[in-house]
């Protein structure tokens, strides 16, 4: 299998690389160009084979990239990719796509903004060969939530904001879908009932549909190792991890992303590598 991992916090977790003795794509978070070069300058490590950019907002503009972000963080974002050109060299982008959900209020202060912001995502997303980019998109999955969240989180709606995109007709070269069976070791009784979904069950059923139908170009997303923007994620163990990626492997999959570096260490590498390698 295909591995990445990805850097949420570089100036946290660059630092355990030297745990990492397989071979990776390193994706790097930044909220622009310029603080992206500046973490890909200080990455020399033998067994990176690309280094990629994690473009997120800030937490005020939605953070993810969605038809319900700040129209004004998506500008900045996908006008300073949109500068690239087909002379440049290829660069694997991570399209992080997610509705603002650790700042709710701005799916309805954002909501006049959804048609034309669809629009310019979909246009962007339709050309980004134009602009020397390899996209892979991280996204929800589609038959993990409980009831009444389910219709929500259904597949027209999350097509409709655009975190579900489809990688043919968007020619990406793969979709990872977020398969963090940690989230299914909540405790309080809220997120353990809105993510209790989150299990090797609901793994094996997203795995299963994914590669029927997207094969190669699908990936799922494991984890997490560290902890992210939602500031309490429980943590997945080396034992689990090397789990899900059994799981991973056995049903087809060829691409996994693992969240976070930040979490690494040998043993976490070394589940890994017995899983994958």
């Amino acid at each position: 299998m295909e591995i990445s991992l990805c850097v949420e916090y570089p100036e946290e977790g660059l630092d355990k690389l030297h745990h990492v003795d397989f071979p990776v794509d390193l994706v790097v978070a930044g909220k622009s160009m310029e603080e992206f070069d500046g973490w890909r300058a200080q990455i020399d490590h033998d067994s990176v084979q690309r280094v990629g950019y994690w473009p997120t907002l800030s937490r005020e503009e939605g953070y993810w990239l969605s038809t319900l972000a700040s129209p004004r963080g998506l500008d900045r974002v996908l006008g300073e990719l949109g500068e690239r050109n087909s002379e440049d060299d290829q660069l694997l982008l991570l399209w992080d796509a997610e509705l603002p959900h650790q700042n709710p209020l701005l799916v309805f202060k954002n909501a006049i903004y959804h048609f034309k912001n669809r629009k310019k995502l979909d246009k962007f997303l339709r050309n980004h060969k134009e602009h020397s980019l390899d996209i892979a998109a991280a996204q929800f999955p589609t038959r993990t939530w409980p009831f009444p969240l389910n219709l929500v989180a259904s597949k027209p709606v999350l097509e409709a904001t655009m975190t579900h995109l489809d990688p043919v007709e968007y020619d990406l070269e793969a979709v990872f879908t977020m398969g963090y069976t940690s989230f299914g070791e909540f405790e309080d009784p809220i997120n353990s009932f809105l993510l209790g979904g989150f299990n090797p069950r609901n793994l094996i059923d997203e795995a299963g549909l994914g590669v029927k139908n997207y094969r190669d170009r699908f990936g799922l997303a494991l984890g997490t190792i560290a902890v992210g923007e939602m500031g309490n994620e429980p943590i997945l163990t080396p034992k689990k991890l090397n789990r899900d990626l059994s799981i991973a492997r056995l049903m087809g999959v060829k691409k996994v992303a693992i969240y976070r570096l930040g979490g690494m260490t040998d043993e976490y590498a070394a589940a890994i590598k017995e899983a994958c390698l």
